[in-house]
């Protein structure tokens, strides 16, 4: 594993020092009279800003997840409601169909009793 991690490393150092030597149009020269110390500050302090930012990102983009994850929930709790009322609905109706045709079943039994 820490192999992998190095040659990741190391291939990541190699494409970043191509893509300076084709954007400057020459390899870094260490020899420029920059101060490297000063210059790496600076890039560190970027990626902490970088850093920063990204974990904002993600924490106002869990708020949101939570957030929608929540609406569709009470959203969900709403249409399940309303099923089971519609379900209560269809059994009270098929309760009345049953207890229609179970009492004209009655009558008829009766006007056959009736009749004979």
């Amino acid at each position: 594993m820490n192999e992998k991690i190095k040659n990741n490393i190391n291939n990541k150092i190699d494409k970043r020092l191509e893509w300076g030597a084709e954007k400057y149009n020459q390899e870094l020269n260490v020899f420029d009279g920059r101060d490297w110390i000063k210059e790496a500050e600076e890039e560190i302090i970027d990626a902490l800003v970088y850093l920063e930012a990204f974990q904002m990102m993600k924490k106002e983009n869990t708020v949101e997840t939570k957030n929608d994850y929540l609406e569709n929930l009470n959203t969900l709790k709403t249409e399940i409601a309303s099923i089971e009322n519609d379900i209560d609905d269809a059994l009270s109706s098929m309760q009345d169909a049953f207890d229609t045709v179970y009492g004209l079943s009655d009558i008829i039994h009766k006007m056959k009793t009736d009749l004979k």
